[in-house]
């Protein structure tokens, strides 16, 4: 049987190793992350565009010939007035799910913006929420109140972040974000733009639920730690 202090250096090195591992995690996150902005800085060194003039429809996923693949439920295009210019692709209240967006090579973005209207007749967005995704899962969520009409919403990489997806859904002020993304929304977007940009005042991003537990199991440490010193003591 290890003696008591061979036990307490054990727990000491463990405890250390899990601190480290969550500061290197915490620099990684704060140097290497993907942002969200309203109204932000523009997308520059555009490599597509999609301001869905040449409507083409060929059912979800709908594919566009300037390289974006969109998809949601009840989408349809629509000649929008609540705040937007021209066409858009709109879906339909009642819908529970977000609107993806995709480049159809499959390629990572390194920024992509789009402009957004709401289903909720001439009122604000309201509650706005955007979510990047990468090989699949969500890697961040933006929950955004209080959108203006017509307003742009940038995401964007930096610092080695990557994703490949991002989703977007508006929602009524006395709705609820739930993490399934199984609340019903409206939401129109139009001028998708994707390319590349230098940010500017960039909006700390929401850790993700991965970060989180690493962060409550080392305080959890902590604490037992510190106990089992109390005990012996």
């Amino acid at each position: 049987m290890k003696s008591s202090s061979a036990v307490d250096r054990i727990f000491k090195s463990i405890l250390v190793s899990m601190v480290a591992f969550t500061s290197i995690s915490v620099v990684n996150t704060a140097m290497a992350a993907i942002y969200a902005q309203v109204e932000g800085p523009p997308v520059t060194d555009i490599t597509n565009f999609e301001g869905f003039d040449s409507l083409v429809d060929s059912g979800a996923p709908i594919v566009m010939p300037s390289g974006f693949t969109f998809d949601c439920a009840t989408c349809f295009f629509v000649n929008y007035s609540g705040g937007l210019d021209g066409n858009a692709l709109y879906q339909n209240g009642g819908s529970t799910s977000m609107t993806s967006i995709q480049l159809t090579s499959g390629l990572n973005f390194t920024a992509v913006s789009m402009t957004v209207g709401n289903g909720w007749g001439p009122n604000d967005p309201q509650k706005t929420w955007v979510r990047a995704y990468n090989n699949g899962s969500p890697v961040i969520s933006f929950p955004f109140p209080d959108v203006p009409l017509a307003a742009t919403i940038t995401v964007w990489a930096d610092g080695g972040s990557e994703f490949d997806e991002v989703r977007i859904q508006v929602y009524s002020d006395t709705d609820t974000i739930d993490e399934d993304e199984a609340q019903y929304g409206a939401v129109a977007i139009d001028d998708v733009t994707a390319g590349s940009q230098a940010p500017i005042a960039p909006i700390a991003p929401v850790p993700t639920l991965s970060q989180w537990a690493l962060i409550l199991l080392t305080v959890l440490l902590g604490v037992v730690a510190f106990s089992h010193r109390r005990i012996r003591s």
